[in-house]
């Protein structure tokens, strides 16, 4: 099994946005463009083939060092997977996640080694190449609701 952490940035949409029917010669209302600063989500996303293991939310404000990322998303997802197959647990299991500077952390490697879990090397040439970023995204965007 692979596991592939993601983080998106989630906008909190506009409720009233896209919420007419139009009729023909019916001209839109004006919608007002969403402000630059408006409110913004962080999720730790983990999934396997198949469907999610773990979504961590972060609270806003909230800084992401290696630690963090340890405690708060890697402990919960190696719970959550012995948990889910409790005869293996992390047997065989492969992580895959971008070089940002959390997942890139020697901590970082060495809890995954402990865990006997293997780290699938990203490519330096493709710093932001994951798989989710194919699908996942916009699987997000057409499901998320007001």
């Amino acid at each position: 099994m692979v596991t592939f952490p993601h983080i998106p940035w989630s906008i909190q949409r506009d409720p009233v946005a896209g919420m007419f029917d139009l009729g023909n010669g019916e001209t839109p209302p004006t919608v007002v463009r969403r402000s630059h600063f408006a409110p913004k989500t962080l999720f730790c996303i983990f999934f396997k083939i198949i469907s999610p293991i773990l979504i961590h939310r972060v609270e806003r404000g909230q800084t992401i060092d290696h630690d963090y990322y340890i405690n708060n998303s890697l402990q919960p997802l190696v719970n959550e997977i012995k948990k889910q197959r409790p005869s293996s647990g992390t047997h065989a299991i492969k992580i895959h996640h971008d070089n940002a500077r959390p997942h890139a952390h020697k901590d970082v490697s060495t809890y995954l080694e402990s865990q006997g879990i293997m780290k699938m090397l990203q490519s330096p040439n493709s710093p932001d190449l994951a798989p989710c970023d194919f699908w996942l995204f916009d699987l997000i965007k057409q499901n998320l609701t007001d």
